[in-house]
């Protein structure tokens, strides 16, 4: 037993034996009905408080990270407002990249992105993550440099895709 809890039954030995058993006894129902009423307080408040934020997001709503593919809207967007003809070029190519008008299958894209010397940590990588990598790469090296790599995926669009060459394979077999 601490301290305090001795100091506490000094004093409620020193109030019974100063007002009466039946005396105390009204003492303490009135402190429990006015700590219950400060309960049945609070309990209201939070529910009145949680139902006028039902509306509003939560914090953790608010901090929702947006998806590779906002993100990559995001950044061809504001490239498309910059008046380089480079980062006008990047935002293009990397939209196309997106719509798959470029690169259509995943494998030809993570094979021409690590060709254009892009370092690649996990073979299941989104389209999105794959295209802002490329761009941002694209961004940091010379602007000649950056136009051959998007030419060399422009011109890999015409050809055939991967899988389109094994089914003609298969088929004329």
């Amino acid at each position: 037993m601490t301290t305090h809890s001795k100091q506490l039954l000094v004093e409620v030995e020193r109030l019974l034996a100063l007002v009466g058993p039946a005396e105390l006894e009204a003492a303490l129902n009135e402190v429990e009905a006015r700590n219950s009423e400060r309960l049945r307080r609070m309990r209201e408040l939070v529910r009145t408080l949680s139902e006028n934020s039902a509306g509003r997001p939560s914090k953790k709503e608010k901090k929702a990270k947006a998806t590779p593919k906002e993100v990559l809207d995001r950044k061809v967007e504001s490239l498309r407002k910059s008046r380089s003809q480079r980062d006008q070029a990047v935002a293009d190519f990397v939209a196309e990249i997106s719509d798959r008008r470029i690169l259509p299958a995943a494998g030809d894209l993570r094979t021409f992105v690590r060709g254009a010397g892009v370092a690649l940590t996990s073979a299941k990588t989104d389209r999105s993550v794959l295209a802002k990598r490329l761009a941002d790469h694209l961004l940091n090296i010379e602007a000649s440099r950056t136009m051959e790599i998007i030419e060399t995926g422009r011109r890999s669009a015409s050809d055939e895709s991967s899988l389109q060459r094994w089914a003609n394979v298969i088929v004329k077999n």
